[in-house]
C-alpha cells in the first residue's frame, strides 16, 4: 500500500505507578508489525519506577519517544486529555499501561483509516486476559453483549450514537482517530473518560468504523481503573451487585453533569453551523434532567419511593439507564446531602 508510508500515527499513553505491566505493553509496541511515528507518553506523578522503565525504553526505541512528567496529579482523564494534546501525526491511537497489543494492531488499524476515509475513529475488539494473560475464554465485545444490532450501527451506515448515549460500547484501548477531531474533543469533561467523551464526540460530528477482530490483549487485574467483571458465576453476580448498590445519589449528579457537558458541546457544534440530529440535544437535557432529579431525592429510602415510582411511570429509568435496577440502586443509595 503505496499511501501508507503519507499517513502517520501516534500512541498517546498514560502512566500512573505503572512499573508492574509497563515493559511488557512497551515491547508489544515495539514489536509491531508497522511502528509509529511517535509516542507520546505523560506520566502523572509516578512514585515507582515507572518513569525509569519509560527512559530506558526511550533510549533504545526504534521511533520518537516524547516523555511529560506532569507537575501535579491531574487524573485519568485530564492526562489523557493532555498525552493527546501533544501527538502531532495523522491517526492518535489511545493506550493503556497494563495491556499487550498483538503485532497487527496498528497496521491494521492505519490500513482501515486509509481504506476508508470517510471514517475519523475505528475501534476494534480485544480478548479478554487475566494478570498473567491467560485468556478468559472471551472477547471484550462479546462480554458485553454488544449485539449484532449494535454492531450494525456502527458498520452498516446507521447512528451509533443511539447506542453510545445509552451505554459506553468500546473501551479506550481498542480506539483509534484522526487528529482532525481534537479540537472538537478539546477539552474533555471533567465529568466523563476520556475514551467515552471521544466516541460520543465521534458519533456526533464525524464516523466511526468497527473493526470486527481482536487486536489487543485487555488485561484484568484488580489494581486497574476500568475493567470487566471476572471469575465464575457466582463471583461475577457478587460483583454486579456491589457495583450497583455501592455508592451514593452523589454519582447520580456526575451523571446529570456529564449529559449537561456533552449538551452544551452539541449547542457549540450546532451554534458552529454543524449538522446534528436535533433529537441529540434534546436528549441529552432530558437525561441529564433526570439524573439531576435522581440526585435531589430525599435522604430518607421511603419517602424517595414516589419519586421513583414517577420516574418509572414516566419510563425514564428504561430510556435513559438500566430500567428497574437502576430504580432500586435509588432506592438503597444514601443521600444526595453527601455531594
Amino acid at each position: 500500500m503505496s499511501s501508507n508510508q503519507f499517513v502517520t500515527c501516534s500512541i498517546a499513553l498514560c502512566t500512573y505507578n505503572s512499573e508492574k505491566f509497563l515493559k511488557s505493553q512497551l515491547q508489544s509496541i515495539k514489536d509491531q508489525k508497522l511502528l509509529p511515528n511517535e509516542m507520546v507518553v505523560c506520566d502523572d506523578g509516578s512514585t515507582d519506577a515507572s518513569i525509569f522503565i519509560l527512559q530506558e525504553f526511550k533510549k533504545e526505541s526504534p521511533f520518537p519517544v516524547k516523555i511529560i512528567c506532569n507537575e501535579k496529579n491531574l487524573g485519568y482523564t485530564k492526562n489523557f486529555e493532555k498525552a493527546i494534546s501533544f501527538c502531532s501525526c495523522d491517526i492518535i491511537f489511545l493506550c493503556d499501561h497494563d495491556d499487550i497489543w498483538l503485532p497487527e494492531k496498528i497496521v491494521k488499524m492505519k490500513e482501515a483509516f486509509i481504506e476508508q476515509p470517510q471514517i475519523d475513529l475505528f475501534f476494534c475488539d480485544s480478548y479478554l486476559v487475566d494478570q498473567n494473560l491467560n485468556n478468559l475464554g472471551t472477547t471484550f465485545l462479546k462480554r458485553i453483549h454488544f449485539s449484532e444490532a449494535e454492531q450494525k450501527e456502527f458498520t452498516e451506515g446507521g447512528n451509533p450514537l443511539s447506542t453510545l448515549l445509552y451505554r459506553t460500547v468500546p473501551s479506550g484501548n481498542t480506539m483509534a482517530f484522526r487528529k482532525s477531531l481534537l479540537p472538537k474533543i478539546l477539552p474533555i469533561s471533567t465529568y466523563w473518560v476520556h475514551d467515552s467523551w471521544t466516541m460520543n464526540i465521534a458519533a456526533m460530528v464525524g464516523k466511526i468504523g468497527f473493526i470486527n477482530e481482536p487486536l489487543v490483549l485487555y488485561r484484568q487485574h484488580e489494581n486497574q481503573n476500568i475493567g470487566v467483571i471476572n471469575g465464575n458465576f457466582m463471583n461475577r453476580l457478587l460483583q454486579r451487585m456491589q457495583k450497583t448498590f455501592a455508592g451514593s445519589l452523589k454519582q447520580n449528579y456526575k451523571l446529570a453533569m456529564a449529559n449537561k457537558d456533552l449538551q452544551l458541546r452539541a449547542e457549540e457544534f450546532v451554534n458552529a453551523g454543524i449538522s446534528l440530529d436535533f433529537n441529540t440535544i434534546s436528549f441529552l437535557q432530558q437525561k441529564s434532567e433526570h439524573f439531576m432529579r435522581r440526585s435531589k431525592f430525599p435522604q430518607n429510602s421511603i419517602l424517595r419511593v414516589p419519586f421513583i415510582v414517577k420516574e418509572l411511570l414516566c419510563g425514564n429509568y428504561h430510556k435513559y439507564e438500566n430500567g428497574f435496577v437502576s430504580a432500586l440502586k435509588d432506592l438503597f443509595l444514601s443521600a444526595a446531602s453527601d455531594r
